[in-house]
């Protein structure tokens, strides 16, 4: 076995510990699909949730346009109120 005195670890990726830098990275990747797998999964959830609540949505839509319409001028016009700039006119001693 030649040892490489720089970095501690033999020829093998094995470091003076005994542990086998394969085994880490082979653990690692398994970690890292394990990741991938929930996250795609969580993904699809997302979308048919998202799926449902458009059709619920878009039904309702259909069903009273003019409430709908309504609906969205209030909610339109309370944000439009709320996120306005207020602008204040200093008065000038000029005047």
């Amino acid at each position: 076995m030649s040892s490489n005195s720089d970095s501690g670890t033999d020829t093998k990726g094995t470091d003076h510990k005994g542990v086998h830098f394969t085994d880490l990275l082979k653990a690692g990747q398994e970690a890292a699909s394990d990741v991938k797998h929930k996250l795609f999964d969580a993904k699809d959830v997302t979308v048919d949730k998202a799926t449902s609540i458009y059709a619920a949505v878009a039904s309702a839509i259909k069903a009273r346009p003019l409430l709908s319409v309504g609906i969205a001028f209030g909610v339109g016009y309370f944000a439009m109120r709320m996120f306005r700039p207020r602008h204040r006119h200093a008065v000038s001693a000029a005047h």
